[in-house]
């Protein structure tokens, strides 16, 4: 029990509501709380709250067939589209199908590229009755944009030229030319694993690669099973821009082996002859961003004429075949031009090959004048001349093999863009590191050092002096001579990252003498 009481004293006269603050006096001696009954019906009531409480929003229901309901609309949008066309006076019956035939070609004449239904609404024509036609005279494009590879001209000079390569394929780049690709070898930089290649090997620009198929061709079966392209199957990290070539520049290609339906492709196994279709098929299952197109490369300097004409035919029909309008291939096209060490037939390659529509870029096949054979530089310019002359002039130009700082001085000033990286693999697999001399590119000299000489085995000094890679910022020669000498992987590892180094350095200092040289 308790007592109310109300305290009037805070108010004031001026207060409208006279009612003070309120109060419980007294303490409570009992207290009565309200409760459901226990009985079984509250019970189940209760249980059944519980129940519905718990039970899911949405749930799945099978039916037997599907439960289709329109909205009923007053008018349909094609009766709508057929009566506009109706009150416009729009022809809606077929026109004859040479009076179509001279009506495509008259737009055509005005435009080269059409959309199907930019055609049908310029000629009043059923889009079904349209393509029809345009199967008969034209090539229907079904295909996505085409990337290309993008590469502009920045400077022309008496030294060579200064590019920029912005794509590559659907891969976006920024790579400044003169440069070279980087080779791999089943995947892989030579002796390189990619954790190593990322971490030690600095490379001034982001890398574009060249992948080689004799390391690959025996697996070309299991790639295109994988599914997920060469790159992946390899392990390559990342995106990249990648190259595929039929060839090894540093493999062999002994002549007498290719015929008039294949060509052979040297591997660590033997021959393996390569036909038109299965090159397109390893085309489109490794999945890379360009590729080559195939050329005879059996002409060597004493092919008579028979033999030089059969070889650009077969080049000239491989090319033919490979780019059939009925057959897809992925990738980028590069033109490979053949001809041997005739300038006639080397004009002719490229006359009947190198001026195809979609032709990315161009790649010169000059096997015959890599590093280790004679090198006659009046020859070579008389045949890139002669290669190039008939062919756009804006677009890049590639040429592959293990080609010496003095060679590729050389052939930047006769208009090469890009070039690849075997040259210092293959002086790191014979033993041997280059350094550029300090005049570079003013002159074209280089020093190339065996460390499998003996008289390095005390010489505790840097490999070479200024040269900031990992190999020559953390060893001797002497280690070197020894890592040869019992024949430890190490001993490539190191020198494939130093030559690899000062090759990119090489470039660079090319791209800087074009800088500062006279602009045509």
């Amino acid at each position: 029990m308790s007592v109310l009481s109300e305290d009037k004293q805070a108010l004031g006269s001026e207060a409208t509501v006279k009612t003070g603050r309120l109060a419980i006096e007294g303490r409570i001696i009992k207290k009565a709380e309200c409760r459901p009954p226990a009985t079984s019906k509250y019970m189940k009531m209760k249980l059944a709250h519980i129940v519905k409480n718990t039970q899911p929003k949405k749930t799945v229901k099978m039916i037997d067939k599907a439960a289709v309901k329109f909205k009923p609309v007053s008018v349909h949008a094609e009766d709508m589209i057929k009566s506009k066309q109706k009150k416009d006076g729009a022809k809606t019956y077929r026109a004859d199908r040479d009076v179509l035939r001279q009506a495509l070609f008259k737009a055509f004449e005005k435009h080269s590229f059409y959309r199907l239904q930019d055609l049908q609404q310029l000629l009043q024509q059923p889009v079904s009755y349209v393509k029809e036609v345009l199967q008969e005279i034209a090539v229907y494009n079904t295909a996505p944009p085409h990337k290309m590879v993008k590469f502009s001209i920045e400077k022309k000079t008496l030294l060579g030229r200064l590019g920029k390569i912005e794509s590559w394929g659907p891969v976006e780049v920024n790579h400044h030319t003169p440069s070279c690709m980087t080779y791999l070898r089943a995947g892989h930089i030579p002796h390189l694993t990619w954790d190593v290649a990322e971490n030690q090997l600095k490379l001034e620009q982001t890398p574009i690669y060249q992948m080689t198929l004799p390391s690959l061709v025996t697996n070309a079966k299991i790639i295109e099973k994988f599914g997920k392209g060469a790159a992946k199957f390899c392990g390559m990290p990342g995106k990249h821009a990648i190259h595929l070539t039929p060839f090894d520049p540093l493999g062999k290609l002994p002549g007498g082996y290719n015929d008039s339906k294949s060509i052979a492709v040297w591997t660590a196994n033997g021959k393996v002859s390569l036909d038109v279709k299965t090159w397109r098929s390893i085309v489109n299952s490794f999945g890379c961003s360009s590729f080559e197109s195939l050329v005879d490369y059996d002409t060597p300097k004493d092919a008579g004429q028979k033999k030089l004409v059969k070889a650009v035919d077969r080049t000239k029909t491989f090319h033919e075949q490979l780019f059939l309008q009925d057959e897809k291939v992925s990738g980028e096209r590069v033109v490979a031009l053949g001809g041997g060490f005739s300038k006639y037939h080397r004009r002719k390659c490229a006359v009947d090959v190198g001026l195809a529509e979609n032709t990315a870029a161009y790649t010169v096949e000059f096997h015959e004048f890599t590093e280790g054979k004679e090198t006659d530089e009046k020859e070579m310019k008389e045949l890139l001349e002669e290669t190039f002359s008939p062919l756009p002039p804006t677009k890049l130009c590639c040429i592959s093999g293990p080609f010496n700082p003095k060679t590729v001085l050389f052939l930047v000033q006769q208009g090469i863009d890009f070039f690849d990286s075997t040259f210092p693999i293959k002086l790191a697999e014979e033993g041997h590191a280059f350094c550029l001399a300090d005049d570079y590119p003013t002159s074209s000299k280089y020093e190339v050092v065996d460390f499998n000489n003996q008289k390095f085995a005390d010489d505790f000094t840097t490999p070479f002096e200024g040269c900031a890679c990992y190999t020559c910022t953390k060893y001797t020669k002497g280690y070197l001579q020894h890592l040869l000498n019992t024949r430890e992987l190490l001993a490539s590892i190191l020198l494939v990252i130093h030559n690899m180094t000062e090759y990119d350095r090489m470039f660079k200092l090319i791209r800087k003498s074009l800088e500062n040289s006279e602009g045509l």
